[in-house]
């Protein structure tokens, strides 16, 4: 009686180890297969082909960020000179201002937003800022200029 429990265990044990081993061979298969598909993902990622994009994307993420003709220190002066605050009160108003718009690929701002505002008169005058600059230098992703998403902070004190 104790010889039939003895065959039935090592059977049930080599059964168990041959459903595992095979399990085990199709999972490094696997493994193997999706690191090959990574692997070229990444390589077509990094490849010089020219970017296939829908015509009005916009790309938050680029090899070359747009910029105001003449760098930050230009764009801060181009908003000091041609900001008019409004005169509303006797008590200054201060805070921050995040001003979000789209470089177009031809450089002009679109889509032009304040998506953190202090007061509507500060927020409007700061959209007429934007809307009022020359042309900046449109943003890359390789050789291509692209359409891209920009956030500017502004500070009021």
């Amino acid at each position: 009686m104790n010889a039939q429990p003895k065959w039935c265990y090592l059977l049930l044990c080599l059964l168990t180890s041959a459903f595992y081993t095979q399990g085990q061979s199709h999972h490094n298969e696997s493994v193997h297969i999706q690191t090959e598909a990574l692997d070229k993902q990444m390589a077509a990622m990094d490849s010089t082909e020219p970017i296939i994009e829908a015509p009005n994307s916009v790309f938050v993420v680029v090899d070359q960020a747009p910029h105001f003709p003449g760098g930050s220190d230009k764009m801060l002066d181009y908003i000091i000179e041609n900001t008019n605050l409004p005169v509303e009160t006797d008590v200054p108003v201060g805070g921050k201002i995040l001003v979000q718009f789209i470089v177009e690929k031809d450089g002009s701002l679109t889509d032009i937003k304040v998506i953190k505002g202090i007061k509507s008169s500060y927020d409007e005058e700061c959209r007429r800022v934007f809307a009022s600059m020359p042309k900046w230098k449109p943003g890359k992703k390789g050789s291509h200029d692209v359409r891209t998403l920009y956030m500017v902070p502004l500070r009021f004190s």
